[in-house]
């Protein structure tokens, strides 16, 4: 594409935008406001309309950076964590069927309530380890 057909699209692109109101202040050396101010007249821009036109350009081609991967040992790690909330999801529903047939059967039933808090407090650990895996695994 021609500096010509480039501007022109540029000039299209501006004109049908809404009033802009909002400044951004730009700190640059005097080499980097010559720069622009050239790329700009190559283009037949003032300076503003090269400029925004240069970071919507960068925004639009933006591509998150990837994730870092997992080490072996958080790998490992996960996959423990994942295999115990397996087992506690397992247990909580052979829980919950044994109890629905007691009910259904009218047989009176005692929970044990103790049991019940160590497996939802059992959760709660591996759970805030995932997360704090995540947190570690962000930063």
């Amino acid at each position: 594409m021609s500096t010509k057909q480039t501007a022109s699209k540029i000039e299209e692109i501006i004109l049908v935008q809404p009033k802009r109101v909002n400044n951004i202040t730009l700190r640059l050396s005097d080499d980097e406001l010559d720069t622009i101010e050239a790329q700009a007249r190559k283009l037949n821009l003032n300076r503003s309309d090269y400029l925004r036109h240069q970071a919507l350009k960068s925004v639009r081609r933006f591509k998150p950076k990837p994730m870092k991967s997992l080490d072996t040992l958080q790998y490992q790690e996960l996959a423990l964590i994942r295999k115990e909330l397996s087992c506690q999801g397992n247990n909580l529903n052979q829980i919950a069927r044994a109890l629905n047939t007691l009910l259904k059967m009218g047989v009176p039933c005692n929970i044990d309530i103790a049991r019940l808090e160590q497996i939802a407090s059992e959760s709660y650990r591996a759970t805030q380890s995932i997360l704090r895996l995540q947190k570690k695994h962000n930063n």
